[in-house]
């Protein structure tokens, strides 16, 4: 599986990924009921939170899709994300709670062995061809995948600092196009008061 770890350049890292997002779809997954599995979701939760507090100038959803994300295609496609952030939790051979990117093309489509019923790689391509957006796919390294078992530290402060960068990402303002230069007037100025005189 081809993945990067994102360290300290995190922020800077899906700055430059998001750049160009007029509208954001965040897509998160996992099972509550299984451990570190439901990083995904508890992640979900805490950028939910966040973007209400810091209430983005830039169109952001959150979608629940648990361990059926596949049931959500319908009402993502009618909010029209230009782009896609899936986040899961992922095999990646890193110590608990390391956020990685992964790019599911150049690893042949073979997202991590997940409880979902559609393979992730799948449905990353049905939704960039069907709507035409980028997906960006993030994962973050679980400790246990044990029914009834509590999340682990360092999953839960992973999804709460992931959570806390998208929502300051998406609260800065986008950079203002350059105003077109003024066209000349087809009038002198001041003409108006000339002519009332």
């Amino acid at each position: 599986m081809a993945s990067h770890p994102l360290h300290k350049n995190l922020q800077r890292t899906l700055k430059t990924s998001l750049e160009g997002c007029r509208r954001l779809g965040i897509l998160a997954v996992g099972s509550t009921l299984r451990g570190d599995d439901g990083a995904g979701m508890l992640f979900g939760r805490a950028v939910q939170a966040a973007l209400r507090a810091t209430r983005p100038v830039r169109v952001t959803k959150v979608f629940g899709g648990e361990t059926v994300p596949e049931n959500l295609t319908g009402d993502i496609r009618r909010f029209r994300p230009s782009h896609i952030l899936l986040v899961d939790a992922a095999e990646m051979g890193q110590s608990a709670g390391t956020i990685s990117l992964i790019e599911p093309h150049q690893a042949g489509g073979n997202f991590p062995p997940s409880t979902h019923a559609m393979s992730l790689g799948v449905l990353a391509d049905y939704l960039e061809r069907s709507i035409g957006c980028q997906v960006i796919f993030l994962g973050i390294q679980p400790a246990t995948h044990g029914y009834g078992v509590c999340p682990s530290r360092q999953v839960r402060q992973a999804a709460s600092r992931l959570a806390a960068i998208i929502a300051a990402i998406r609260q800065t303002r986008p950079a203002r196009a350059k105003a077109k230069a003024a066209r000349p007037s087809r009038y002198p100025k001041n003409a108006h008061r000339k002519a009332r005189s």
